[in-house]
């Protein structure tokens, strides 16, 4: 389609339809600036068909975030922090059907948290 492209070598800019970087097949949808990922974009998994979409800054995640599985459901809503790791407030399905809502720093859930039963 329009705008569509496959960029594996050289450097992006601008939005791309899908861009494939070699990083064993997975590849990020979105845009760029100085080769970097920078807005609102998407990351594709290709070992397990999980994405992670929110907005980038300089190549990193940093701010809202949605993660889904392999099967489109959505895992976590909440947001990342500095290290591209969640941080904040945020929202966790768990595999046993439940939620947990709470508040992570560095990576970590920290304080109380609320877990809905299934």
């Amino acid at each position: 389609g329009s705008g569509e492209r496959e960029a594996e070598a050289g450097a992006r800019e601008g939005h791309e339809a899908a861009v494939k970087f070699p990083l064993g097949g997975d590849y990020v949808t979105g845009m760029f600036s100085d080769d970097c990922i920078e807005g609102w974009a998407v990351y594709h998994s290709s070992a397990d068909g999980a994405r992670r979409e929110g907005r980038w800054h300089d190549g990193e995640l940093l701010g809202p975030v949605r993660e889904f599985d392999g099967a489109g459901r959505e895992s976590f809503c909440g947001a990342y922090g500095p290290g591209g790791v969640r941080d904040g407030a945020g929202w966790l399905a768990l595999p046993d059907g439940g939620t947990l809502c709470g508040r992570w720093r560095n990576g970590e859930l920290t304080g109380r948290a609320m877990y809905t039963f299934p």
